[in-house]
């Protein structure tokens, strides 16, 4: 037995046959559907049956119910695909996207901030995603959708049905959408927003013990102390990572540093910081994590304030933002980071698990990632595309991994 094939066991043994599925993503399909298929597709009366034989299906982490929009070819008509791994969904209508009924998701908003509509095409990039989604009262400004009925957080309620739809923007009355690989805070045109709030979908993917999210199932694993971990490699960009923030008893752990590397070369380094219940903000320097930027000299500049920074001769573009929360009395600073293989986010965070001890939260402050995007067309390697079985998991790995739980 193959280690991602043992992986994909340990996660099944946990999942119940009376597992209850939601819809994913409505008129979606994976554009990794070969890779992470099931053996072959069978036909099924319902797509409650399709998620019984999902549930009772070694290895089974989600499913594709075909057949529901009338262009469909009857060839789609009540087939069963069953997924080993994370669905990359692509708009598709003639199958519907089923995972369990956790959420894979948070919402994460910026007050204030928001993407210049010059810089993207109406009708694609923002617009009304399908009628089933928005119940369209009037037009606001341009081809963005608005109801005067609906507040942010019935913006964002409305947008959670829908792969198609990553982002919102709200403000009052005023809801409008964002469609994937569109807005982002790492996109050029990102600022200043005058009172508006655009929120994004976060995935749950990695925190700080270090556990990943997939599919529902939280998988802690170990990394070891005092060393870089690599968890990604493309043919252009290398990042590890570090997990030193660590109880006197071992048995707690977290992430304390993200390393990036192109053509060998350490190009940037995000750092937690020591944060106390006395700490107060600083001007002129981050002040709940710290960033340098190395440039090919290796001379280091650290990062004092929002902004933006490129590194590898365009390779990633690293922006640096708040978003508003805070860690202890600090405001939080948000690192986000984006190249053409993966983007990704971190932001410092308190020990949630001494949550009635605030000093002691804080004591064990640390580094949290979100992963927005891995594409399996680049990758080599790395433990994060081993966890999300983008490329096999090494006997490495495997034995990292501490427990899988629902």
């Amino acid at each position: 037995m193959s280690m991602t094939s043992m992986h994909c066991s340990l996660v099944a043994a946990m999942m119940p046959l009376t597992e209850a599925w939601v819809t994913r993503a409505a008129g979606a399909g994976c554009t990794n559907w070969n890779e992470i298929k099931i053996d072959f597709s069978t036909r099924e009366p319902d797509s409650a049956t399709c998620g019984n034989l999902c549930a009772s299906t070694e290895g089974c982490l989600g499913f594709a119910y075909g057949g529901n929009a009338a262009s469909c070819v009857s060839e789609n008509e009540r087939k069963c695909w069953l997924w080993k791994g994370m669905c990359i969904t692509a708009t598709n209508e003639c199958y519907d996207e089923f995972t369990s009924e956790q959420a894979d998701y948070r919402w994460e908003c910026h007050k204030d901030y928001e993407c210049q509509w010059s810089a993207f095409e109406a009708g694609v990039d923002y617009s009304e995603l399908d009628s089933s989604m928005y119940v369209v009262q009037g037009e606001g400004a341009g081809p963005m959708i608005y109801d005067e009925s609906h507040n942010c957080q019935a913006c964002k309620e409305m947008c959670d049905p829908s792969a198609a739809c990553i982002g919102v923007e709200c403000f009052g009355g005023y809801c409008s959408s964002w469609k994937p690989g569109t807005c982002s805070p790492t996109h050029s045109t990102w600022a200043d927003g005058s009172g508006l709030t655009t929120c994004f979908k976060v995935p749950l993917t990695i925190s700080g013990d270090p556990i990943v999210n997939i599919n529902g199932f939280k998988v802690k694993f170990d990394l070891p102390v005092g060393e870089s971990s690599l968890m990604w490699q493309d043919d252009a960009l290398e990042i590890y990572a570090k997990a030193d923030v660590v109880t006197p008893n071992n048995k707690n752990q977290w992430f304390s540093d993200i390393i990036l590397a192109t053509n060998g070369r350490k190009a940037a380094h995000i750092q937690r910081k020591v944060i106390a219940l006395t700490s107060k903000e600083q001007v002129g320097t981050l002040n709940t994590l710290s960033l340098t930027i190395f440039d090919e000299i290796n001379h280091e500049v650290a990062a004092t304030g929002p902004g933006s920074y490129h590194i590898g001769n365009g390779t990633a573009v690293i922006s640096v933002s708040r978003d508003g929360a805070k860690v202890g009395p600090l405001s939080r600073e948000v690192v986000a980071v984006s190249s053409k293989s993966i983007s990704f986010s971190v932001a410092s965070e308190k020990a949630k698990k001494f949550a009635n001890d605030a000093k002691k939260a804080l004591k064990y402050v640390h580094l949290d990632i979100n992963l927005h995007k891995m594409d399996e067309k680049y990758v080599k390697a790395g433990i994060f595309a081993e966890l999300w079985g983008l490329i096999p998991m090494s006997e490495k790995t495997a034995n990292t991994i501490r427990s899988i739980k629902a």
